[in-house]
């Protein structure tokens, strides 16, 4: 179970009702979590399939998606586990927060370091979006 565990939390606008998280466009990848079921960073995983390293957005979705889940990682930001694209997380489950949760190793894949510098961009969105 990963031992490292920090809260980040949005405020809510007012007239808003939703947050979405977007990887950045560069570096690639600009999200990347490890996960022990992993065997690449070219596809998403969600809920038990990330038991290492970890983001937690309660009933997070891609925008438009019916698949809420709590849990992603991998290396592509998804809500659909094996996706090879990143999507738009939205989360309107109040108070905005995701939780980060590591094992606290750095561990490499492919070349390249997971579970280190990510980056993302967040934007709100009125009632009716």
């Amino acid at each position: 179970m990963p031992n490292n565990i920090t809260f980040a939390s949005a405020r809510k606008k007012v007239g808003y009702c939703c947050i979405t998280y977007t990887p950045c466009a560069t570096p690639t990848p600009s999200f990347a979590l490890d996960s022990a079921n992993i065997n690449t960073l070219m596809q998403a995983m969600v809920d038990t399939g990330c038991t290492e390293d970890y983001i937690r957005i309660e009933e997070g979705r891609c925008v438009g998606s019916v698949n809420g889940r709590n849990t992603f990682c991998g290396g592509i930001l998804s809500d659909f586990n094996t996706a090879t694209a990143n999507c738009p997380i939205q989360d309107c489950t109040q108070p905005f927060q995701v939780g980060v949760f590591t094992n606290a190793a750095i561990d490499v894949a492919n070349g390249v370091t997971v579970a280190n510098g990510n980056r993302g961009e967040t934007q709100g969105f009125p009632p009716n979006h």
